[in-house]
């Protein structure tokens, strides 16, 4: 089978070999790097300030969705009771 690409034809024994070198690529590593207690300190901040940004968000998401709820009620006359 040939396959057309942009430079001519490629046959699907050329493109399979092709995918193959990319498939076993190995990702380059990061360099390993002794963290000060200074830099420790100012990550453990961020993940602080970030998990307190979440909280925020899922109560205000929250109160929006108690407020969708009782708006759709009212709307169609409904009570606590028609839910049971």
């Amino acid at each position: 089978m040939v396959l057309p690409c942009q430079s001519g034809t490629l046959s699907a024994m050329g493109k399979s070999r092709t995918m193959k070198n990319v498939q076993h690529r190995q990702p380059k590593r990061a360099s390993v790097e002794q963290l000060s207690e200074h830099r420790y300190l100012e990550l453990m901040r961020g993940v602080s300030a970030h998990f307190t940004a979440a909280e925020i968000d899922e109560g205000a998401q929250k109160a929006a969705v108690i407020e969708d709820i009782k708006r759709t009620m009212s709307e169609f006359g409904l009570t606590v009771e028609d839910l049971r």
